[in-house]
């Protein structure tokens, strides 16, 4: 007969071991494998009409075995661009690009960086763009691309308040808070949607409904 209790104890103790291997010496991984990754995203307009957008990616493990993270690749939804900057725990990162059709590529080495779930990686992307907003007379128009391959938990737009009010928006949005100078939006995201970008008008009211195709 089959020695039940010794088996299950061979058993335990075989599964002890691969867990202390796991936290003793965490594999290795690119930020783009078994990483639950979102971001949130703050669209900043200056009076000339540049563009800072600034994403925060947040990189996660969905349990408490920990990864080391030693490469992070991430797609920004701009081809144009006038600078970019990488920083994790208030260091700057050299990095490579690759345009593509609409958007660049962003790709740069991290020293080893251990991930869990309740330790989770924070990234910060910042790009500006000059002249990125459109004017047509007193109305001022804005795109807001999505961010491919991550999750979007919230998206802001901060502008001018000289500038006005909404005059229409391609999705709904709440003041989230506002100042003598500068105004900002909370949007909120249709994951549904087909045309995923969310476009604004700012300044007069139209007079009439302009639809997104």
């Amino acid at each position: 007969m089959i020695n039940l209790s010794g088996y299950l104890k061979r058993t335990l103790l075989l599964s002890s071991i691969l867990v202390l291997v796991s936290i003793l010496f965490p594999s290795k991984i690119s930020a783009n494998e078994e990483l639950t990754k979102s971001s949130n995203s703050t669209y900043s307009i200056s009076q000339e009409g540049d563009l800072e957008a600034d994403y925060t990616f947040t990189l996660s493990r969905k349990s408490e075995i920990p990864s080391v993270v030693t490469k992070f690749s991430l797609s920004i939804p701009f081809e144009d661009y006038s600078s970019i900057t990488i920083t994790v725990g208030g260091n700057n990162y050299k990095y490579t690009t690759k345009k593509q059709s609409g958007s660049t590529e962003i790709t740069f080495e991290l020293p080893n960086i251990i991930v869990t779930r309740s330790s989770p990686l924070f990234i910060s992307t910042k790009v500006n763009l000059e002249d990125y907003v459109n004017t047509e007379g007193e109305n001022y128009h804005i795109l807001v691309p999505p961010v491919p391959s991550f999750v979007t938990d919230a998206v802001f737009v901060r502008y001018p308040a000289k500038w006005g009010d909404i005059a229409w928006s391609s999705t709904s949005w709440t003041s989230d808070q506002e100042s003598r100078d500068i105004k900002t939006l909370k949007l909120k995201l249709n994951q549904e949607n087909v045309n995923p970008s969310i476009a604004l008008v700012i300044g007069k009211d139209l007079g009439y409904k302009l639809e997104m195709n």
